[in-house]
């Protein structure tokens, strides 16, 4: 009966002990991943500012007399710029996991769909282009500042949410 006892305590141990490595392994991981992760954030928020500073220095070369040619260059470099956003959005899905990435890709989204808007339009003068290149300027020079991490990400998303306002209102009048 003793040596029952013996035993069961024995194997109630190791089960134990395996529980608890298992765990902190886990564990383990999970902070690996979180680091990567978070490395990979701040590398695409960083990746962000200077997508939309690209951006804003497209919009500086628009003026209303540009030949064919430097037409086609212009919305060829807007796109590019387009395509960086789109880049973006899909490196964010990458750490979907991430609370307010979704979000995040979406208020980028709706940058790249206004600036197909901003290629498309056919009553767009300097002044306006010039008035959307500032405000691209302003909003990446305040992303340049914000610590790239979960917490500044809120931040980014309420940045872009009012440059896209901005891009929505100029676009209007």
């Amino acid at each position: 009966m003793r040596k029952c006892i013996v035993i069961i305590v024995c194997v109630l141990i190791i089960a134990c002990s395996s529980v608890l490595v298992t765990s902190e392994e886990k564990k383990r991981t999970f902070a690996k991943v979180d680091s990567k992760d978070m490395t990979i954030l701040a590398t695409n928020l960083n990746y962000m500012t200077s997508a939309l500073m690209s951006v804003s220095q497209t919009l500086l070369l628009y003026r209303e007399d540009l030949t064919e040619t430097e037409k086609a260059l212009f919305e060829q470099s807007l796109a590019k710029d387009q395509l960086q956003l789109n880049q973006l959005e899909a490196n964010l899905q990458v750490i979907a996991n991430i609370q307010d990435v979704y979000t995040t890709q979406s208020v980028v989204h709706e940058t790249q769909l206004l600036l197909g808007d901003i290629m498309t339009a056919t009553n767009i003068t300097k002044e306006k282009m010039t008035e959307i290149s500032n405000t691209f300027n302003v909003q990446s020079e305040k992303m340049a500042g914000l610590p790239k991490s979960q917490q500044g990400l809120k931040q980014y998303i309420d940045i872009v949410t009012s440059l896209n306002k901005s891009i929505e209102t100029f676009m209007k009048h």
